[in-house]
């Protein structure tokens, strides 16, 4: 491709972008797929592809565990002209999905990403246990990577597998998106990141924690992602805090709606809770009836 068909395809990229598609996406369009994405979270990443965008900072985008393709979608959509997305995912090879951690449809997947980003678009899938995988696997494929989620197996070792394997397949400037650290169904994911963030090989720092994601890059890029990420997602700072010797900014969902706060009222109010009394009695009265 020559240097005026790359302008013109970025400007094209670019108009995409000023549309609306991202946050439509974000707002009404990610309910369509099945999976997991916290409105809070998809507007870090959506932030974090934008402050990349910003500074000039190319890269693939991709994700390890996509299921149908949820955060796939956004991180795809967040990709420059001439820049490459990917996926590791077992797909129908569930026999490796050892803690039942999701279950990728790669029909299901493909069909998603048709109806979101057009026939055309295909990223490069590896498909297998994502332990079983090199660095050069993915940087032979599409190139150092500037966004990489981690949502694939949530075992001690599976995770710290995948944290090494994205620290070296990252662009100095990338950025890793590791799920589920704090979630208690699944406290392989907090065992293997700490193994990880405790060894000497880590080269990754946390800089954020979002409601169900940890941001991680390089050292000397954390401090610039956190101020960025700070001053244009300001609504949703909860507080600073410390996490494995590293100044982190927690965000969260931000303050309620005022329709948000009025349910919540009334859910705690002594009418709430005897309708709900008098339906429960209602509903096993009919339940003996019948």
């Amino acid at each position: 491709m020559t240097n005026m068909a790359l302008k013109m395809a970025d400007r094209a990229f670019k108009a995409r972008f000023r549309s609306g598609d991202i946050q439509h996406y974000l707002r009404t369009g990610n309910r369509a797929v099945k999976g997991w994405l916290d409105p809070v979270d998809g507007r870090l990443i959506a932030t974090l592809g934008a402050i990349q965008a910003d500074l000039e900072w190319g890269g693939a985008t991709g994700e390890i565990g996509v299921h149908h393709g949820k955060l796939a979608i956004l991180l795809y959509m967040l990709l420059n002209a001439g820049e490459s997305g990917f996926c590791i995912d077992v797909f129908d090879q569930q026999n490796l999905n050892v803690d039942g951690s999701g279950r990728g449809d790669e029909a299901r997947f493909q069909s998603n990403l048709k109806y979101f980003l057009g026939k055309r678009f295909e990223p490069v899938c590896l498909r297998g246990d994502s332990t079983s995988f090199a660095p050069e696997d993915i940087t032979g494929a599409v190139g150092s990577v500037r966004l990489f989620s981690i949502d694939g197996g949530h075992t001690p070792d599976i995770t710290a597998s995948d944290l090494q394997l994205a620290s070296d397949s990252m662009a100095e400037h990338g950025v890793v998106i590791l799920d589920d650290f704090f979630n208690a169904t699944f406290p392989g994911v907090a065992e293997g990141g700490a193994r990880y963030l405790s060894s000497a090989r880590a080269g990754l720092t946390p800089f954020a924690i979002g409601l169900n994601k940890v941001f991680l890059c390089r050292g000397e890029q954390a401090g610039l992602y956190r101020n960025e990420l700070c001053s244009r997602s300001a609504r949703y700072i909860y507080k600073e805090s410390e996490f494995f010797g590293a100044t982190v900014t927690v965000f969260h969902a931000g303050r309620a709606s005022a329709r948000q706060r009025f349910v919540g009222r009334l859910r705690k109010s002594a009418r709430w809770r005897a309708a709900k009394a008098s339906y429960a009695i209602f509903k096993s009265t009919k339940a003996l009836r019948s």
